[in-house]
């Protein structure tokens, strides 16, 4: 059986009922996409103590289970679990709690025939938490009635970017030594500009889901030191940067007793 066009890789680690009802609605947006399902495979990479997604229930092509004990989300481990274990051309990074709209995978795969890396849009649209209530409740078709009101748009470098394997692997794939969250996106685009011959921004509607905010852990500031490190080489040269970093990545043992 020929791998599909892309797989679309989803990192997750519950937060409790509603993280898990975000992911379904996720999943339930990207298979409601405009493009043949045969094109596309839905992945997700769940890092936990235990397995609580269900893969028939929510015709996921695949789940990947990573068993995870410690409190942080390795997030950047989870995304290349998702790319160790499938073989498609493409790969596209999304969030669990973003919203794809019905054009995604299409436009993203007529991008990714010119260009070797994607970005389906320069904004992230944040629903406020009432709407996010909303179409938690009401699901999907909620979406129609929403108002410029019920959302509020910042910049994101993260939440989703498209990718061709090639160049992905040449990048060495997300570093392993962030952890919980932030910079680790900003970081990777850096390494993935220089392995890509070539970048392309869309401008898609994506709706970021509310929930509660986390506090930064400590390792957050680690975290903010990576992506210092990495924007000196930016100016300096690339190519020893991504040398130092380990040639294995994705390995669903590597955390396993943290």
């Amino acid at each position: 059986m020929s791998s599909p066009a892309l797989t679309v890789v989803i990192p997750f680690r519950s937060r409790g009922p509603e993280s898990l009802r975000d992911l379904e609605l996720v999943v339930r947006s990207l298979a409601g996409q405009s493009s043949s399902r045969d094109t596309f495979e839905i992945v997700v990479v769940e890092t936990d103590i235990e397995p609580r997604v269900d893969r028939e229930r929510l015709g996921l092509d695949q789940v990947v289970f990573a068993r995870y004990a410690a409190r942080n989300f390795r997030r950047s481990w989870a995304l290349n679990i998702g790319a160790r274990h499938t073989t498609s051309a493409a790969l596209l990074f999304h969030e669990a709690d973003l919203l794809a709209p019905p054009d995604l995978v299409s436009a993203v795969l007529g991008r990714l025939r010119h260009a070797d890396l994607v970005r389906p849009s320069p904004m992230v649209r944040d629903l406020t938490r009432a709407a996010s209530r909303h179409v938690r409740r009401e699901g999907l078709d909620a979406i129609a009635s929403l108002k410029p009101s019920d959302y509020a748009q910042r910049p994101g470098i993260g939440g989703s970017v498209a990718i061709r394997r090639d160049p992905f692997e040449r990048a060495r794939g997300f570093n392993e030594s962030f952890e919980a969250w932030g910079g680790d996106d900003e970081e990777f685009l850096l390494r993935a500009r220089h392995t890509c011959g070539s970048e392309a921004m869309l401008d898609l509607r994506m709706l970021h889901l509310w929930h509660e905010q986390v506090r930064p852990p400590a390792e957050h500031y680690a975290n903010l030191y990576l992506l210092d490190r990495a924007r000196r080489h930016e100016a300096m040269g690339m190519d020893a940067y991504i040398a130092s970093l380990p040639e294995s990545y994705g390995d669903i043992d590597a955390f396993e007793s943290s």
